[in-house]
Order: C-alpha cells, then structure tokens, then sequence
C-alpha cells in the first residue's frame, strides 16, 4: 500500500483526489505568503528610518564582528 492521506478514498480515482488537494493547498499557502509579505511590509515601513533601525544595524555589525574574530581565533584540532 502507497502512503497517502487518510482522508483518500482507495475506491475514487487518485488523479482528481491529487488535484484537489495540490489546489487547495496553494491557495492556503498563497494566503500564508500573503499575509507574511504584508506584515514585513509594515515592519520596514515603521521601523525604515527610525532610531531603532540604526541601533539594530549596529547591534548587528558588532555581533557580526565578534562572531568574525571568534571564528579567527579558533584552532582546528588534529585528526
């Protein structure tokens, strides 16, 4: 027996059954997409020129620099 959804009836063609579900399952990802592309939107819009914006570029940088600096000071071990 192939894995399928429990929700498929063995007795129906699997075509049409595959076709539904392939469709509604890129119309609930079209809408998840959505709503993400419209939430970043807002996001950058509120924090696009803000203080906040530059104090998160620098908290960024300086992580960016540690991790850099840590990365040059490890050894590699033999083996």
């Amino acid at each position: 027996m192939r894995p399928l959804p429990q929700f498929f009836d063995p007795s129906a063609p699997y075509g049409r059954q595959f076709l539904v579900l392939g469709v509604i399952t890129l119309i609930i990802d079209y809408c998840a997409l959505l709503v993400y592309g419209w939430l970043a939107d807002r996001g950058a819009r509120l924090a696009g020129g803000s203080r906040l914006s530059g104090w998160l570029d620098r908290m960024a940088g300086a992580f960016l620099v540690g991790a850099g600096a840590r990365l040059a000071l490890v050894t590699r071990s033999a083996g």
